[in-house]
């Protein structure tokens, strides 16, 4: 009796962990959306940029599970610390566009975070909340909002959820970020946000660079080629426009950060 008790307790415990992190782990390595329950192999990548944030309050785990239903299995989340280390996820460095109460997020303990409240009820979410929530099922491009400050926040989460570090890509406007995390996990995929000032053709030689993200507006074939024959890709942000996005399909871009998964995954589909 005692055997077979403990063989109940091992399935049970089985179908819990499958139920929670889902069946199938995803890998930066594969990098591709699943739609339904299958694998494709897209021209280029989708991430839902705070999720299908056009139509569904941004951050929240309605609007990325609307855009896991959809199709889209990569999705960023923007990050900043608390006072007491925390990553919250936050596009802005105070809570008040999104809660309506004005915390500068820096300054403020996890205490009174956690007391926040978006529109729809949900609360102010840890990167923790997600990775409990969705598990290995996503792949997470985390954006460092502060750079190398969070680093060290950063790695004591992946320390903390091991078996999620495959399903981690981490993007920022912070060079020194990029060199010490390549330094701290070398085999992650690393991405570089590109401000006004900086250029593909500096950075294109950088080992600790996988991928260059590109605002629209200056996406153009001569860096796209250039990123490519370095061996990096070449994303884009924040892609709306169905014209956009396949225009970016036709030039060999290969990610686009959108706030219209749905939109961008339909085009993708289509050869």
């Amino acid at each position: 009796m005692v055997k077979l008790k403990n063989i109940l307790i091992l399935f049970v415990s089985i179908l819990s962990a499958a139920f929670i992190f889902g069946t199938k782990v995803i890998s930066v390595e594969q990098a591709k959306d699943l739609k339904d329950t299958n694998f494709e192999d897209p021209t280029l990548r989708v991430i839902a940029h705070r999720g299908a944030s056009a139509n569904l309050i941004e951050h929240t785990f309605q609007s990325y599970e609307q855009a896991i239903k959809q199709g889209c299995r990569q999705i960023e989340l923007d990050v900043y610390r608390s006072k007491d280390g925390t990553l919250y996820v936050s596009h802005d460095p105070t809570t008040l566009r999104l809660t309506g109460k004005d915390y500068i997020i820096n300054d403020t303990n996890d205490e009174a975070l956690s007391a926040l409240t978006v529109a729809n009820g949900e609360r102010l979410h840890t990167v923790q909340e997600f990775f409990n929530h969705f598990g290995n099922k996503v792949l997470y491009l985390i954006e460092l909002k502060e750079g190398t400050p969070a680093l060290d926040n950063l790695q004591q989460l992946i320390e903390k959820n091991p078996k999620l570090k495959k399903n981690i890509m981490v993007q920022t406007w912070d060079t020194q970020s990029l060199i010490a995390l390549d330094s701290r996990y070398p085999e992650m995929f690393k991405q570089l946000l590109l401000s006004s000032n900086q250029d593909i053709a500096s950075y294109v030689k950088c080992s600790w660079i996988d991928s260059f993200a590109v605002d629209y507006s200056k996406i153009n074939q001569q860096d796209v080629d250039l990123a490519h024959s370095h061996g990096k890709q070449f994303w884009g942000w924040t892609i709306n426009q169905p014209q956009d996005i396949q225009h970016c399909k036709d030039i060999g871009v290969d990610g686009v950060i959108t706030d219209c998964p749905d939109q961008a995954l339909l085009i993708m589909d289509n050869q």
